[in-house]
């Protein structure tokens, strides 16, 4: 591990390495956002031994695929301290592309910031703006059958989005802990 990267507290560090979910930490106060924690979900989901890849800014999964816009989202998100919730193209270690629904969540305390990033792979539902809005007009057709597409796909991103956010509360919590 370069000697740049700060130490995780403790009780962050093993609520992080605790966690079922892909979780990756990065560090705001450096330049380009580096690893500086990841866990055990995370190296499945990617492929990546933690040793590879802590100081490095996650963006080598994005493996040369286009981003453009979730990108652009990501730096606003980095540059102002805020949350995101994107989708991003990712390739696994091994070359195999995924759909990673990423949710940003800053993460300050003891006198560190970091940026939580918790990910979830979004298993054979194509993304992207053209997908949303055929699936869109689906629902405008006929609301009693395709109405239930847009529940389920609601109240999945709903769920993601309430896991995302427990875990940035918990993972705050523990910041403040000894």
């Amino acid at each position: 591990m370069p000697s740049e990267i700060p130490a995780v507290p403790a009780s962050l560090r093993r609520f992080v390495d605790a966690s079922a979910i892909p979780l990756t930490l990065t560090a705001s106060d450096l330049p380009d956002h580096p690893l500086v924690l990841v866990n055990r979900a995370f190296e499945i989901l990617s492929g990546y031994a933690a040793e590879e890849i802590i100081g490095q800014n996650c963006r080598f999964l994005q493996g040369g695929l286009e981003n453009g816009e979730a990108r652009a989202r990501i730096r606003e998100a980095l540059a102002s301290g805020s949350e995101a919730e994107v989708v991003l193209r990712n390739c696994t270690k091994d070359g195999r592309r995924f759909d990673n629904l990423l949710f940003l969540q800053p993460i300050v305390g003891d006198g560190s910031r970091y940026f939580l990033g918790s990910q979830f792979e979004l298993q054979g539902a194509p993304t992207g703006p053209l997908v949303a809005e055929r699936l869109d007009a689906l629902d405008a057709l006929d609301p009693a059958t395709f109405g239930m597409v847009a529940e389920s796909r609601q109240g999945q991103r709903e769920g993601r989005e309430a896991i995302a956010r427990s875990i940035a509360d918990y993972a705050r919590e523990q910041m403040a802990r000894p």
